[in-house]
């Protein structure tokens, strides 16, 4: 399936593969933010990512730290942006 990536989603796909941390931290007072090696993401770069199934939260609950992976959609995604 090709899949037409942003630069901003290319980098954070691939910040991911190489194997940085992506993580939602949960504010009551204001909401959550996104921090990828200690900088902040956008949240609807974050949630774009999330709706193109290309990356995923860790299913563990309970905690206000929320780590996030890679699919295998955003692999396939990366190696179509290599071969293109």
């Amino acid at each position: 399936m090709s899949r037409v990536l942003t630069q901003a989603e290319a980098r954070v796909l691939r910040a991911l593969r190489d194997g940085a941390e992506l993580t939602r931290h949960t504010r009551v007072e204001r909401g959550p933010y996104y921090l990828m090696q200690g900088r902040r993401l956008s949240m609807p770069l974050v949630k774009q990512l999330e709706e193109k199934r290309l990356i995923a939260p860790d299913q563990s609950r309970g905690s206000t730290t929320t780590s996030y992976t890679l699919t295998p959609a955003g692999h396939e995604a990366l190696e179509d942006l290599q071969e293109g």
